[in-house]
């Protein structure tokens, strides 16, 4: 889709090819003092952040990283109104950050956050050892991922900063941390649009 100039001027708008991937925890819509039922909830950092149901929309298809043009066209084929007033609104409310690629320029903004983790565990089978699973709930969808980044997503208890799971990791591990840090970030838009992790901070 054509990006218009006053687009290229977003604050959320890093470049073209950096994507954005959403934080927080979905509340959904309930009944709180001053706000409109017409809105939703997101909480992020023990704050409950009222956005409204197309933003909301627009944040739950951010878990997976996305770049702007693709969450943009999403929202217009969605038609749930101006796109970039619903990533401005999302992002004012600080429930959008850059996802450049690259473990270590994404370092400074991801490891101070705490990853929640969801689903069940069900770790690797004798039969496939590089290989772990994780279950959400009992509805069988489950995710797959590599033995190194499961042990960060069991290392983290929702308290915890993800910098310092993965220091956890590799100590389980004996392996270095800028190794378990490069293969759990290459793994985390898998957990977070599988439905097995959020971020928080």
């Amino acid at each position: 889709m054509a990006v218009s100039d006053d687009l290229l001027k977003a604050p959320w708008l890093q470049s073209l090819d950096v994507r954005l991937i959403a934080v927080g925890v979905p509340c959904g819509s309930f009944a709180q003092e001053g706000t409109p039922r017409t809105e939703m909830s997101i909480r992020y950092g023990g704050q409950f952040i009222p956005v409204s149901r197309p933003a909301f929309g627009a944040w739950w298809q951010l878990l997976r990283p996305r770049t702007s043009p693709e969450i943009l066209e999403w929202i217009d084929k969605q038609k749930l109104g101006n796109g970039a007033e619903l990533l401005n609104e999302l992002h004012s409310a600080g429930l959008l950050l850059n996802w450049t690629g690259d473990a270590i320029a994404d370092m400074p903004t991801l490891a101070p956050l705490r990853l929640i983790p969801l689903g069940i565990g069900m770790g690797a089978s004798p039969d496939d050892p590089e290989n772990c699973t994780i279950h959400f709930g009992f509805v069988g969808k489950k995710v797959t991922i590599d033995p190194v980044s499961y042990t960060v997503w069991a290392a983290s208890d929702g308290k915890t900063q993800l910098g310092e799971a993965c220091r956890r990791g590799a100590s389980a591990l004996s392996i270095h941390t800028d190794e378990v840090w490069s293969t759990f970030h290459d793994v985390l838009p898998t957990l977070t649009s599988g439905g097995m992790a959020l971020l928080d901070r």
